[in-house]
């Protein structure tokens, strides 16, 4: 996130790269950073890598369309969100606000207006809660603080790839819930079709190594056959693992 003294991040998620070229340079022009990704999932890494202020969300994407995307960032931030879209329905409108959406504009608009709008949406958003939902959790043994970048095994630094820390910070997101293989794959990787749960289950296995969780029987993050993978809180009643890897 940026600091008072920094300019507002604004991260575009649209698979058309001259809308995406003539909005960033009329952020650059306004004073903001600009960040873009192509489709849905590359703008989820994003959402980890950048740590937005505020996304201009396209709806109508291939893969993941706007909708689903915008569900999941509401499931891990409260980051304000523009959506975008070709159609000026009612309902599309309402759909989007429900899902968590600050505000809907309808292609085309005016550049202009367009960038009033996100003033306006980050005033909002800095009279309200914190933006970020960040993750810290901590035990006798593990603690993850994500706010402070700072990953601990026994008070001492673990150092993570960068997939390891979202497959982690993911799992403790949905802490004792069972998070299917098809959406861990999908935000731990952008590439998500070329990546399959046989690479997820060698990444769940690095990153048991480096947290200290059991093996063979771990008791941190469980797999369920044909499910996904769980990360358990130790003060959580055991969870069932039918598959202990």
């Amino acid at each position: 996130m940026t600091t008072e003294s920094s300019p507002p991040r604004i991260l575009i998620i649209d698979d058309d790269p001259n809308l995406v070229d003539l909005l960033t340079f009329n952020l650059l022009m306004h004073g903001y950073q600009a960040f873009s990704a192509p489709d849905g999932t590359a703008g989820l890494h994003q959402i980890y890598d950048v740590r937005p202020d505020l996304v201009v969300l396209d709806i109508s994407m291939p893969g993941l369309d706007g909708w689903e995307v915008c569900r999941r960032i509401r499931d891990m931030s409260d980051v304000p969100i523009i959506m975008l879209t070709g159609r000026g329905e009612l309902g599309s409108r309402l759909r989007g606000l429900n899902l968590g959406a600050d505000d809907y504009v309808a292609k085309p608009f005016d550049l202009e207006e367009f960038i009033l709008r996100i003033e306006a949406v980050l005033r909002r958003s800095r009279r309200s809660a914190p933006a970020a939902k960040f993750v810290y959790y901590e035990d006798a043994n593990l603690c993850v603080d994500e706010a402070n970048q700072s990953i601990t095994r026994s008070g001492q630094p673990i150092c993570l790839t960068a997939t390891e820390e979202r497959l982690l910070l993911t799992l403790i997101k949905q802490i004792d819930e069972f998070v299917p293989y098809e959406e861990l794959i999908a935000t731990v990787w952008t590439e998500d079709d070329l990546h399959t749960r046989g690479h997820l289950k060698v990444l769940v296995s690095s990153l048991r190594h480096k947290i200290g969780d059991g093996n063979p029987a771990p008791n941190h993050i469980l797999n369920r056959r044909s499910v996904g993978y769980c990360f358990q809180s130790r003060t959580s009643p055991n969870l069932d693992s039918t598959e202990p890897e």
